[in-house]
This record gives structure tokens, sequence and C-alpha cells, in this order.
């Protein structure tokens, strides 16, 4: 089954109701996530929930991995599903965020585990966007080779209210994208027109809010600034520094340099969470978050991905990133991924989006893009690496090009092109597999001992 409805629509629930049908039924179940922050707050919700059934498989935590609902990142099923098929078998997976398929540096893990996952195996894909929805739904189909279920809806529960902030004016009208910011003459810091922005969402009291920043160090930056900005009420910082040094304690961080400048800042009501915390402290953050109690959050945006911890108010602190290699523009799906975290269901009308920019470097065509364009379609990353056709020499012999033939790729290019010309992917799969052979890692059909022993030092 395929559920794709916009943040905060339900989609939980479904796969909730699937977990609890199956464990009453004696059966398996294995919960995929993209991120481990994601991993985490679903085995403290279905701990919660089937306390002493649940368990957890990540590249940091490992408790009760045999349990009858396995919490585990997509790499570490994809890697588990390879290396020992029948013990990692479950009778129902859910992939939560599936466009992650679409990944450029990790969606091959996604194809591979549908690709891999064994017949008999109930799947349940969870996602915001899937804009090509008919094409993915025939490859399920056609790769499970059975009847699969497509549910759509785009219907937010909760409406949004989105504003530009121009840094140097303040708030302005959408249609300025169009326009152009050359008209604009003041300009301030960034600083400064962040404290503005900061002062405008508290003094209407949309709070908590969420603030995405695309640097650790912005992250920081931005806490303290809310944190000096804003501070909470004596009686709500006591309640913070209360909750926050009990979960410490708990942790046993108490001496840990970084959770007592954390702690200094979450008794002023704000916080930060990137990927260079130590992993007990952004679970303490992400705690402190879901009480509702903690008002202002800076945080990267795989804060985003599929966590249920809404905020009444998201802040993008500029619409550009660093990719690895360049600054760009974020992509209408990560905009609509990011932005969807405002407005909580049963507690807000409308949730608040403020996008912040800069006149001095937006274009406002890639602008309106990102902001206002519809999300990408879902596309194959599946690489042929070699490490990935060892494995399927291995397991499945000369049809191991049986097994690549039933990519997202080439199901697309026969039913969108007739299969009429020669697969792309053939010809790659050839000349990798002759690289394999010079290098003696394949003898005939069969996988020398020196493919062997890479194979164990990829999957481990």
């Amino acid at each position: 089954m395929i559920v794709c409805a916009p943040t905060g629509a339900g989609k939980t629930l479904i796969a909730e109701y699937a977990v609890e049908r199956a464990l009453a039924a004696g059966e398996r179940v294995i919960y995929t996530a993209p991120i481990k922050a994601l991993s985490n707050q679903k085995f403290r919700d279905f701990t919660a929930r089937f306390p002493g059934r649940t368990g957890i498989l990540t590249g940091d935590v490992s408790i009760r991995p045999e349990a009858p609902l396995v919490i585990m990142t997509t790499e570490i099923y994809r890697n588990r599903l390879l290396e020992d098929p029948d013990r990692t078998f479950a009778q129902t997976i859910i992939f939560d965020e599936i466009h992650y398929l679409s990944d450029q540096e990790r969606g091959t893990v996604w194809e591979e585990s549908l690709i891999f996952t064994p017949p008999g195996a109930r799947i349940l894909c969870l996602s915001a966007t899937i804009p090509n929805l008919d094409p993915f739904h025939g490859w399920l189909r056609a790769l499970r080779d059975e009847p699969v279920r497509a549910v759509a809806t785009d219907v937010r529960p909760v409406p949004l209210r989105q504003f530009l902030f121009l840094k140097g004016i303040g708030a302005v009208s959408w249609e300025a994208v169009g326009r152009g910011f050359s008209h604009i003459p003041e300009r301030i810091g960034r600083n400064a027109a962040t404290v503005r922005l900061l002062r405008e969402v508290a003094d209407k009291g949309h709070l908590p809010c969420l603030h995405f920043a695309f640097s650790r160090r912005r992250c920081e930056d931005v806490a303290q600034t809310a944190a000096q900005v804003a501070p909470v009420d004596p009686g709500r910082a006591r309640a913070l520094s209360r909750l926050y040094r009990r979960l410490v304690r708990r942790y046993d961080l108490g001496d840990h340099a970084e959770a007592v400048r954390m702690g200094r800042l979450v008794e002023r009501g704000a916080a930060y969470h990137h990927a260079g915390l130590l992993p007990s402290l952004k679970e303490i953050v992400e705690r402190c978050f879901t009480t509702g109690a903690l008002p202002w959050l800076a945080a990267t945006e795989t804060f985003a991905m599929g966590i249920n911890m809404p905020a009444a108010t998201v802040i993008f602190d500029e619409v550009t990133r660093y990719n690895g290699v360049s600054v760009e523009f974020l992509s209408p799906r990560d905009y609509q991924q990011m932005s969807g975290r405002a407005g909580r269901r049963g507690m807000d009308t409308e949730g608040h989006v403020w996008v912040q920019v800069d006149p001095r470097d937006a274009d406002p065509a890639p602008l309106r893009r990102a902001l206002l364009g519809p999300p990408e379609p879902i596309v194959s990353r599946l690489n042929l690496g070699y490490a990935t056709l060892l494995e399927l020499r291995q397991r499945h012999g000369e049809a191991a090009e049986e097994v690549i033939g039933r990519s997202f790729a080439v199901f697309c290019h026969h039913t969108g092109k007739g299969g009429s010309r020669p697969d792309p992917w053939r010809a790659e799969m050839a000349a990798r597999t002759r690289v394999l052979r010079e290098l003696g890692y394949l003898q005939g059909e069969s996988l020398t001992p020196k493919a062997l022993f890479a194979l164990r030092v990829s999957g481990h």
C-alpha cells in the first residue's frame, strides 16, 4: 500500500494500525526510517504503546533487535536483507519517507530494499510528496506481482499562511517574488533581521517556533539570539530547567560541556539540534520540544524528515544552502517538507511560515520555483556499484541481470518508451562486471575469496 498525504494528515495512524494488526496476529514488523532522529522517536512512541515488544537498530543504538517490532534505518534494513534475508524476514515492512528513493546520495538504498524484500511480505510506503504517483504505483505492482493500493490526498488538515521577510524592510507580499527586490532601499545585517523576525513571531504569540538553519554554527547562533530576544517567563523557565535536568541525569550527561551549555539555553526557552550533537543530547532536545514547553528550536533540515514534532510557526533562515559542492536553492520538495511542520493538528487553526530573503542575493526566478513550484517527481537512483553487483552475483548467479531489470528506472524506460531501444543499464552492468573479472573478484560466474572478503567489508 502507498499512502501519500501532506504532513499532519494522519499517515502515521495507518502505520500504527498496520503494526497493531500484525502484532496481534503474532507476526513480525520492521519499520524503516531515513534518519536516526525519526527512528528514535518511533522507538519511543511504539515502546510506550507496545512495551517489551519494540526494538531499535541504528548505527548508534541496538536495543532488542530480535523483537517482534523493530525500528531501523533503511540502510541497516538493506544490509541485513542482503546478508541474511531469512533472519531479516518480516510479514510487514513500513517504509517511512519513501520519496527518499529519489535522493541523489542515498536513494539506491530505498530502491534496493524494495527490490530485495522477499515475496510474501506486506509493504506500506508513506510519503508527503509523490507527484508521479501513477508510475511509482505501477512499478510497485509489477515488482511485487500482487495488488498494491494507492491512497493520496493534497488537503492539509491545518492550512498554512506563508510570509516573506525581507532583510532590510520586513514582511512583504508574495507578489514581490515576481517583481524582484531592486526597489528596496534599506538593508540591514543578517542578525539584526533575525532579531526583528523573532520579535514579531513572539509578539504575535505564534509559538512554539521551529527555525531551520543550514549549518551547525548558524543553528547555535539562532538559538542564542532567540534566548536573548524572547526568553520565557520565570515560571516556565523553572519547569523547563527541571525537565531538562531530569533527562540529563537519565542519560548521564551531567558533566558534559555541551549538555551544560545547552541547559543554559533551554532554561531561557531555546535549543538547537544538528548532527554534531551527541545522540543522547539530541534525544533530550527532541523530548523537550515534543512536550510543547520549549518555544524556540533551531535545527538543520533533517529535523523535518518525518519527525512528528510540529510547531505553530516555521522560519527559514534562508532559501539557499551549501550541498557540499555549491550553493543552491532549496528544492520545492524540501521546502514543502520543512514548511509542513507548521500548524499543530487539533491546536492551531492555521500554521505560519516565514521565509527570510536577502535581496542582495535573491534571484526571483529560482526563488519562485523553490517556494511556489510543484515538488519534483521521484526518479530512480539505483547505483550499479561493484558491491551491489557482487551481492547480486552471490545470491542470484546469472539471474542477477534480471534483478537489476526490476528497477524503477527500467520500468519507466519500458513503459515510457516502449522498450524498443537497448536498456542503458545493461551496458553499465556489463562494463563493471568486466572490471570485476579483470581484478580477480569473479571467476566464471563464481565469487572468489577476495570478493567474499570485500562483501563483508562493505556490509559492515
